[in-house]
Parts: structure tokens; C-alpha cells; sequence
């Protein structure tokens, strides 16, 4: 249940476009795509893909540490 608020809430934030920092943990975004041309790989005609917003996530450093191991000296 808390982690749903949570969630909710940092999803509040990122819907105005704004960004949310966990300290420790990472920072969550908005990144915008600008619009392109795709392929659809089925038919292998050229389509438009609009330009659009997209959630971002970056992992911050004492997380990255936890995961990847901590190890003394090396950097």
C-alpha cells in the first residue's frame, strides 16, 4: 500500500513535468523525444513517429555502489 502512494505520488510530480530525487536512491524525469521517422519492421514502410515525453530514470551513486559491489581502492 505505501509503495503505491508512493508511486502515485511520484507519478503527480512527473505528470507536470517536473523531477523527483530520491537521495541514495536516484532521480526520476521527464525526457522529450523529438519527432523521427521509424520503420515498421513488418512491412519495412517509412512511418513518422511523433515527438513525445517519456519517463526517465538515473540510478544515484550509492545505489549504483550497492549493486555493482563495493570495492575499496578501485574506482
Amino acid at each position: 500500500m505505501s509503495v503505491r502512494l508512493i508511486l502515485d505520488q511520484i507519478s503527480c510530480v512527473l505528470e507536470k513535468k517536473e523531477r523527483v530525487e530520491i537521495r541514495g536512491f536516484g532521480t526520476f524525469g521527464i525526457l522529450h523525444r523529438l519527432p523521427r521517422n521509424g520503420r515498421n519492421p513488418k512491412t519495412g514502410l517509412i512511418v513518422e513517429v511523433p515527438a513525445k515525453d517519456v519517463p526517465h530514470f538515473k540510478a544515484g551513486k550509492e545505489l549504483r555502489i550497492r549493486v555493482n559491489g563495493f570495492k575499496p581502492g578501485i574506482r
